[in-house]
C-alpha cells in the first residue's frame, strides 16, 4: 500500500487583527491503515538526508522546494516577483497543492525503493525516534 498524504494549514488567529499568525503548513500522512501522522516540510527534509545518509549508491529523489522560486513581476498577484501570499505571510494553495503532491510522490518512490527501511517505517508510522 503507498503512503498517502493530506495537507492542512495551521496557526493562530489574532483576533484583534483578523490575520494568521504563526501560520504553517502540516502534512497528514498515513500508511498501511496506521492513524495519521502529523509531518512538517522540515521533517520532510531530514527524512531525505536520512536516506541519502543510509543507501548512499540509491537514486533517492529530490523534495520540492520549501519556497518557490521567485516568478516573473509581471505575473498576477505578485509584487517585486514574490507572491502576495508569501508577503503577507500565508501559504500560497496552489504552492501547498504542488508541494503535497510531489512530497506524495517522494514517498512512494520511497516506500518502493526502499520497504525495509526502519527510519522510512518510524517516519511513516510516527515512531518517536525515526530521525535516528
Amino acid at each position: 500500500m503507498l503512503p498517502q498524504i493530506v495537507a492542512s494549514s495551521t496557526g493562530q488567529l489574532n483576533p484583534s487583527t483578523g490575520e494568521t499568525e504563526g501560520c504553517f503548513t502540516v502534512y497528514l500522512c498515513q500508511w498501511r491503515g496506521q492513524p495519521p501522522v502529523r509531518r512538517r516540510y522540515s521533517e520532510f527534509e531530514l527524512l531525505r538526508a536520512h536516506l541519502l545518509r543510509t543507501h548512499p549508491f540509491a537514486i533517492v529523489p529530490p523534495i520540492p522546494e520549501k519556497e518557490a522560486a521567485a516568478t516573473p513581476a509581471a505575473a498576477k498577484g505578485t509584487m517585486g516577483g514574490l507572491p502576495w501570499s508569501s508577503l503577507l505571510g500565508r501559504p500560497n494553495p496552489h504552492q501547498v497543492q504542488y508541494r503535497l503532491r510531489m512530497l506524495e510522490s517522494f514517498l512512494c518512490h520511497a516506500v518502493q525503493s526502499f520497504p525495509a527501511d526502519v527510519g522510512l517505517e518510524a517516519f511513516l508510522t510516527g515512531g518517536l525516534d525515526w530521525v535516528r
